[in-house]
């Protein structure tokens, strides 16, 4: 006997989509990540840009390909199923994870022409339950409305290339972004501050790797 205990909503269409969380599932994964079975726990929610996802999960060339990555997966990985992200722009796939809803397919990207759009997005969840909230890319502070989106959808801390200019960190050779590696050891440390000054208050962040555009 499973114990549904909640259900994340979306839509297909006009037709909405209902998933179901059990106590079983839960706890399955939670043990799987090494983390508590229940209470409030950090989340950090890494979007990887241009990461070659067919190599990834393919069951021959994988581990080939990723070595490291693919054995950590396999030991603390959580798949999502119901899943959707269009293949069609960054900023598209970006709006459906966060938000859990189908963009359009032409024109420019929901942030830039509907950054005040009526969406529930994870931000806003994390934020009624109490959590710091952050959003950390290295894109360029100008990118059409991205700030304005996401101040409206929950994150109240969004910090772009412009915070990073005080490390003096190097230029990645693509020009669209900043050395990933180096971002997310700076983004660590501050999120270690942030929870000293708020140990009630954990940390939800959203951190999007830009320089393998």
């Amino acid at each position: 006997n499973i114990r549904k205990i909640g259900r994340a909503h979306t839509k297909l269409g006009n037709e909405p989509i209902e998933v179901e969380l059990s106590t079983h599932e839960v706890v399955q994964n939670r043990q799987k990540m090494g983390l508590p079975i229940e209470g409030k726990i950090h989340v950090f929610f890494i979007l990887l840009e241009s990461t070659r996802g067919y190599e990834f999960f393919h069951p021959q060339i994988g581990s080939l390909v990723f070595p490291q990555l693919t054995q950590l997966f396999k030991k603390k990985g959580w798949v999502f199923q119901q899943a959707y992200s269009p293949g069609i722009t960054t900023a598209n796939g970006y709006y459906a994870t966060i938000c859990s809803s189908l963009p359009h397919f032409e024109g420019s990207s929901v942030f830039q022409y509907r950054p005040y759009l009526r969406s529930t997005c994870l931000a806003q969840l994390f934020l009624k339950q109490h959590y710091q909230n952050f959003c950390i890319s290295t894109i360029d502070n100008s990118v059409g409305n991205f700030v304005q989106f996401e101040k409206a959808h929950g994150n109240k801390n969004v910090l772009l290339s412009h915070y990073f200019d005080q490390f003096n960190l190097p230029a990645d050779m693509s020009d669209w972004g900043l050395v990933d590696g180096l971002v997310l050891l700076d983004s660590l440390n501050l999120f270690q501050s942030a929870y000293q000054r708020k140990p009630h208050e954990p940390i939800y962040a959203f951190l999007n790797t830009m320089s393998p555009h």
